[in-house]
């Protein structure tokens, strides 16, 4: 029997979650790192709008 396992959809990335993540000043800078952090560990792709 063979498992056939989905790849992860896309996830769309808004910048300002990066500019979050670059910067311990913001507020919503550990959730920032925590989501992707979370994002990467589970292979998801990311997509952003240049």
């Amino acid at each position: 029997m063979t498992t056939v396992v989905a790849a992860p959809e896309p996830v769309f990335l808004d910048t300002n979650v990066l500019i979050y993540a670059a910067a311990p000043m913001f507020p919503l800078h550990g959730e920032a790192v925590q989501r992707l952090t979370e994002l990467e560990a589970a292979g998801v792709p990311l997509w952003m709008s240049r």
